[in-house]
């Protein structure tokens, strides 16, 4: 489970950096898109204001060649061309999902980086939490039609997602709220459950994961629309996602994540305790 890691890169996120420092560096300079581009031109590239716009927008990532003339018409500082260079660079690297592009989306894109998750989830186990098996079942009832490889591509995908985020260093803190129907729904076989029941209290004990049961007897709750999944980014960016296949939906609508965060931190404060959640845990585990 250990992967120890200085930094968790997504080149998409380093990409979409880039193109804001580019943007701004441009509007610092009080320079509009066809008055960049007329600075750009007599450096000898091909330039048109539909690749500037590109660039910027992160739809088009800067050749070496086009960034340096790009920091020479800004007039950018060594310390923020050192900066663009290395996201530039970084943004050219391999992402680790790239074999499994056919069952992710844009949510791993961001949650490869980010320092926190909080996540509401009313009907299964978090899928970092998840135990190989668990985790298979799942994927397989989901397949319209029954499909081996993918099932397979699937769960390949999520093991190397807890790889990446979990045991990482620096630490990925997990917060996690889950219905108690969610210890009780039968997954698989009766061991199945149990392995997954053990694991869930295992990794509850650890110092970047919590686990907190909103019991059965609660009744309307904020968590009623369904599950969601908040992300932090360092440098104070937030992201909400919501959870409803086939499709999935990512915003960093400041209103909207706000709002899922006063809505987590209710779902919270109904819940037990962790202390009491992994007490329920090993209940239930006893009785399988």
């Amino acid at each position: 489970m250990e992967n120890p890691r200085m930094q968790r890169i997504s080149p998409p996120l380093r990409r979409r950096h880039l193109a804001q420092l580019l943007r701004a560096l441009r509007s610092n300079r009080d320079l509009t898109l066809t008055d960049a581009v007329a600075r750009l031109r007599p450096l000898g590239r091909a330039w048109s204001r539909t690749k500037l716009s590109r660039i910027e927008t992160g739809e088009t990532l800067p050749m070496p060649g086009d960034l340096a003339d790009l920091l020479d018409v800004y007039e950018a500082g060594p310390e923020r061309r050192t900066e663009c260079v290395e996201l530039a660079r970084q943004a050219r690297q391999k992402p680790w999902w790239e074999e499994y592009d056919a069952v992710v989306g844009e949510y791993v894109a961001i949650e490869t980086e980010a320092r926190s998750a909080r996540s509401w989830q009313p009907l299964l186990v978090p899928g970092l939490l998840q135990t190989a098996a668990y985790a298979r079942e799942i994927f397989a009832a989901g397949q319209h039609r029954f499909s081996p490889q993918l099932v397979d591509l699937q769960l390949r995908a999520r093991l190397a997602r807890q790889r990446e985020l979990l045991g990482c260093d620096p630490p990925f803190t997990l917060h996690g709220v889950i219905a108690e129907q969610v210890l009780h729904r039968r997954i698989g076989t009766r061991d199945t459950m149990k392995e997954q029941l053990h694991r869930l209290a295992v990794l509850a004990g650890w110092p970047n994961v919590t686990v907190q049961v909103l019991e059965e007897g609660v009744g309307a709750h904020p968590g009623l629309c369904g599950s969601f999944v908040l992300l932090s980014l360092p440098g104070g960016a937030d992201y909400v996602f919501f959870e409803t296949p086939p499709d999935e939906r990512v915003t960093d609508k400041v209103e909207t994540v706000r709002e899922f965060e006063r809505r987590f931190e209710c779902l919270a404060a109904l819940a037990l305790t962790p202390e009491k959640s992994a007490a329920l845990v090993s209940e239930i585990l006893k009785e399988l």
